[in-house]
């Protein structure tokens, strides 16, 4: 067990002075500092557990890991930007520590093989939690919905390991363009999954580039 003593608690709901009691890496209690037992309780936990490794965090912050919904780790495909151990490490740095990686990588991340891929390069590289969206195209909808709903018995992929669907309406890496309003239909009638959404119209970047 681990004691986390005395540090600025940052919650949700309240900042103050307390502690955190961590047993087999949960969270198991929160003590704040503003209730009557507080020191009574501390001091008598440190004398029945004198194997606990108790750390004095006087004067620092203590609050939860930071969660990153949208993250370009580039692996695979574009590793000379960075991959998914050196961005891993940087969010870990920064207190953020779940992240969730984008599908416009290359290959583009359209399909259960390379979703499939992309779980195997992070066994055992990520320094934070990590999880992946796959990207949306005009003909792939029928294969996301099946794959969040039932996953997919070839690659192995099952539909927790889906973080969320990505729609590009203006046109990113590989095909992920999704312009047709079948193919945007059906994807927007997904509910098991959040939707995330490049809200461009392709029609007006065209334009404009042109």
């Amino acid at each position: 067990m681990r004691l986390l003593k005395d540090a600025t608690l940052i919650t949700a709901d309240k900042v103050g002075k307390g502690s955190v009691l961590i047993d087999s890496d949960k969270i198991k209690e929160v003590w704040w500092a503003d209730s009557d037992d507080y020191g009574f309780r501390t001091d008598l936990f440190i004398k029945k557990n004198p194997e606990a490794e108790v750390s004095d965090l006087t004067g620092k912050h203590l609050i939860a890991g930071g969660i990153d919904a949208h993250v370009h780790f580039r692996e695979p495909g574009l590793t000379h930007k960075a991959d998914i151990a050196t961005e891993s490490l940087a969010a870990a740095a920064g207190g953020v520590t779940t992240v969730f990686d984008m599908p416009n990588t290359n290959p583009a991340t359209i399909t259960a093989e390379a979703l499939k891929s992309k779980l195997e390069l992070a066994e055992g590289r990520s320094a934070a939690n990590i999880g992946f969206h796959i990207g949306a195209t005009n003909a792939n909808a029928d294969m996301i919905c099946s794959l969040i709903s039932e996953g997919d018995a070839v690659s192995g992929v099952k539909p927790e390991d889906v973080a969320g669907v990505k729609v590009f309406m203006g046109s990113s890496t590989g095909n992920m363009l999704v312009d047709k309003g079948e193919a945007l239909d059906r994807l927007f009638a997904v509910k098991e999954k959040p939707v995330l959404v490049h809200c461009e119209d392709e029609a007006e970047i065209k334009a404009n580039l042109q």
